[in-house]
């Protein structure tokens, strides 16, 4: 098996260039580990699909859960290479919605990891943050409760299905939040609405570490003038 026979090395040489660079004093944040997202997660998006995952954990639950130990295995000893880096902080790809497994499911296999993640990089004074895109209202305490320091792209509806209000009722002052201009509405939104939109995003993020930016990804017809209109917000709007 691939993941029984792969190695991991760590190779800083071009990470401690870019710590050498000019690009040091600002924030930089490393991709925890070399797939990007967590077993469960590489096995739903890549290796099997959300439905043929389904059937094969009630078909050969076995096969799935040696598979699945052995992915952890290897993403273990990616995080403790990881935590020798100068990064203090990591994020992964997880895609994180219950569009495509269950929150039980989401404890069971993707929190127990990162769960684990979190507690390697404590260890070193480091800090995970998670991206998360879809529908997540019933995740986002389950991240707090597995040790997430913050949660990056949250998304109100249409394209998820939870506010930064709501969110930041979850989680309380515990962890950060990233995200809040829901991408359809930064591409509907003409600039005069948008300035009031992104205030109230501000404002419903206040209470704990807030990061105001696009939820996931930003619609190829926004402007610039769209974004130098946000950063002007933020920059004069105090919550």
């Amino acid at each position: 098996m691939i993941e029984e026979n792969t190695t991991m090395v760590a190779d800083l040489t071009h990470v401690n260039k870019h710590f050498a660079g000019n690009g040091r004093e600002g924030l930089s944040i490393g991709t925890l580990i070399p797939r990007g997202k967590s077993a469960f997660q590489t096995m739903v998006e890549h290796l099997v699909g959300t439905e043929e995952l389904a059937y094969a954990l009630t078909d050969f639950p076995d096969t799935v859960e040696a598979l699945w130990k052995t992915m952890v295995a290897r993403d273990i000893e990616a995080v403790k290479l990881a935590a020798q880096s100068p990064y203090l902080y990591f994020i992964s790809w997880e895609d994180s919605s219950t569009q495509n497994y269950s929150p039980a499911q989401y404890d069971a296999y993707i929190g127990s990891e990162i769960g684990e993640w979190c507690r390697i990089l404590k260890e070193h004074g480091k800090h995970y943050s998670q991206h998360a895109c879809g529908h997540v209202a019933a995740l986002v305490g389950r991240m707090r409760d597995h040790g997430v320091h913050s949660v990056e792209s949250i998304s109100p509806p249409p394209t998820g299905n939870m506010s930064i209000r709501e969110a930041r009722n979850v989680v309380g002052s515990s962890m950060g939040i990233i995200g809040g201009i829901e991408p359809t509405q930064f591409l509907r939104l003409s600039e005069a609405e948008l300035k009031p939109y992104v205030k109230t995003v501000i404002q419903d993020g206040a209470g704990g570490p807030f990061v105001l930016a696009n939820s996931d990804s930003c619609p190829p017809g926004v402007s610039i003038s769209k974004f130098e209109l946000v950063a002007e917000i933020a920059r004069n709007t105090r919550p």
